[in-house]
């Protein structure tokens, strides 16, 4: 979420000013594409009559389709660019009247949006009287600033698609694209190709997803930092079996509940990475949602831990819950990120006072607070892939596969995957001029590709897979 400071600083102008350059260079490309396609072309049409003009009245009428789609796309760019900067200039004006009223009253407001004030001798009225001042204007600066992230991530988005257009010439398959809410199977996949650069997947398995979503439903924790928390405190064995029941998973179980019986009794357990004590407190917290648990040993609960990986990821969900009981450095979801590995009086002030801004925090829960900013794009996007009905998932595929060479391979690769959700396919596309005499020997796992017309030289001995 945005902090005080960062919406309170925002130049919506610079934002007016970069749309502004976008629909001029629309209108450059729009000329650009009116001068091929109704000067070029026809010039070329009455002045060279033969097999070769016609050639070159074909490629300059792609040309035009080509200018024609960069027009397009640097059109919804400059709405994208003018859409945000309203968005910031609303969203000012309320937290200045906000922060105005917080001023008049003697409040102080934390870059979360939190409200407080120094503690004064006061009648219970006053008091009492006072508390519904600093709820009031809690409520108006956290919801600005709600909004102003909201409208902050969609811009980012959209941009995101936008860019995944560079690629696209034609004009029709662009203004369909652009016809929609900008969440169409076509523009999720654009920005899933754009990739998620470093970023490891969720390595579970769809049954872990898939609790993932019934413990977001059943405590009310936000879907995504459940997933949140799964992706950073995967265990190494999830690198290897993200299925979670090969050879390799049981032995890391194991050796994880032989470490919290032996030599290391507050061992991180199961593929949240919850220690026993903290497990215990939220059974304790929680006893109607965990009534067979309460009794076990402490090593009886490791094993149940170790072993019910969906389990792990409840006990994990009502953690957080636990958590948000004291709101105090626990305003969003990041907060609650940061506070699972350690909720400790420094990181709950430090969460306060300088919200989710990142760059001021230091050692440890700096690097878990910059990797919650560069999972959000990646969950976002897997979120609304996942989210489609497989039919649009496969149209969007065969879209970029008829734009992608055939010795190629479509794969969108989110960071989570549920069951039955297609995210690769092989190109059907021809090949480009400069790889189209060398056509690639099929390898097993792709499609007989068609026999190539131009006689390819011995491509040579191929490597050994590796064993698996």
């Amino acid at each position: 979420m945005l902090t005080v400071d960062a919406l309170n600083r925002a130049d919506a102008q610079l934002w007016r000013h970069a749309g502004d350059d976008a629909a001029n260079t629309a209108k450059h490309c729009e000329h650009v594409a009116s001068v091929a396609r109704d000067e070029v072309a026809r010039t070329l049409g009455s002045a060279w009559s033969s097999p070769a003009g016609d050639s070159a009245r074909a490629r300059f009428a792609r040309h035009a389709e080509t200018y024609e789609a960069a027009a397009m796309a640097m059109r919804a760019i400059a709405r994208t660019y003018d859409g945000l900067a309203k968005a910031i200039e609303t969203s000012q004006l309320t937290l200045h009247s906000a922060l105005d009223y917080a001023s008049r009253n003697q409040l102080k407001v934390n870059q979360d949006g939190s409200v407080y004030t120094d503690p004064v001798a006061q009648t219970p009225e006053a008091a009492a009287a006072l508390q519904d001042v600093i709820k009031q204007t809690k409520e108006m600066i956290t919801s600005v600033l709600q909004a102003a992230t909201a409208a902050d991530s969609a811009a980012a988005d959209e941009l995101r698609t936008l860019a995944g257009l560079v690629n696209v010439e034609d004009p029709k398959a662009v203004r369909d694209l652009l016809s929609g809410d900008g969440n169409s199977a076509l523009a999720v996949a654009l920005r899933l190709q754009g990739g998620a650069s470093g970023l490891h997947g969720i390595n579970v398995s769809p049954a872990q997803i898939e609790a993932a979503r019934k413990a977001s439903a059943e405590t009310g924790m936000s879907f995504d930092l459940i997933l949140a928390i799964m992706w950073q405190e995967q265990q190494w064995y999830q690198n290897y079996e993200p299925n979670l029941d090969g050879p390799l998973t049981a032995a890391g179980r194991r050796a994880n509940w032989a470490g919290e019986e032996t030599f290391k009794p507050d061992k991180s357990l199961g593929i949240t990475h919850m220690k026993l004590a903290t497990a215990r407190g939220v059974i304790q917290d929680f006893p109607g949602s965990f009534p067979s648990l309460g009794g076990l040993s402490d090593s009886q609960l490791a094993k149940y831990i170790e072993e019910n990986p969906n389990e792990d990821v409840r006990l994990s969900a009502y953690y957080m819950k636990q958590l948000q009981k004291n709101p105090h450095g626990a305003t969003s979801d990041k907060q609650l990120f940061m506070l699972y590995a350690a909720d400790t009086e420094q990181v709950r002030d430090s969460n306060a006072k300088y919200g989710d801004d990142s760059s001021q925090r230091g050692a440890a829960i700096k690097s878990r607070a910059d990797n919650w900013d560069q999972l959000q794009q990646a969950l976002r996007d897997a979120d609304a892939w996942n989210g489609l009905p497989e039919s649009e998932r496969r149209k969007a595929l065969d879209t970029l596969a008829a734009q992608t060479p055939y010795d190629r391979k479509v794969d969108l690769d989110p960071l989570y995957s549920g069951a039955g959700v297609s995210s690769s396919t092989y190109g059907t596309g021809p090949l480009p001029p400069d790889r189209a005499q060398f056509p690639p020997t099929p390898t097993p796992e792709s499609p007989v590709q068609p026999a190539p017309t131009v006689p390819a030289p011995s491509p040579g001995p191929q490597p050994t897979p590796p064993a698996k």
